[in-house]
């Protein structure tokens, strides 16, 4: 697990193996919040600069999160991010 040092995380947060929460700015302090009630899922990143993850988010599993994602959403990935409320039913 690796989580960068500017990063910023709310309560009952949650964190699986081999997950990182990093940064594309070498050595420079950036704004990258995670929000109460995050649930990452094993092996997913949150890479990027400037992130801001809401409260109740889940992240699935292998997900890689490049921008910001609203709270009570659900993040999941195959080919491209998807983020839906967390009333919306993903039927593939």
């Amino acid at each position: 697990m690796i989580i960068n040092r500017s990063c910023v995380i709310g309560e009952g947060f949650t964190i699986r193996q081999f997950c990182t929460l990093g940064s594309n700015k070498n050595g420079v302090d950036i704004k990258f919040n995670v929000g109460n009630n995050v649930n990452m899922g094993a092996h997913s990143c949150i890479i990027g600069d400037d992130i801001e993850i809401g409260d109740n988010v889940t992240i699935g599993v292998g997900t890689l999160v490049l921008k910001s994602v609203p709270a009570n959403s659900t993040v999941i990935s195959s080919n491209k991010m998807v983020i839906l409320e967390k009333h919306e039913t993903l039927t593939i």
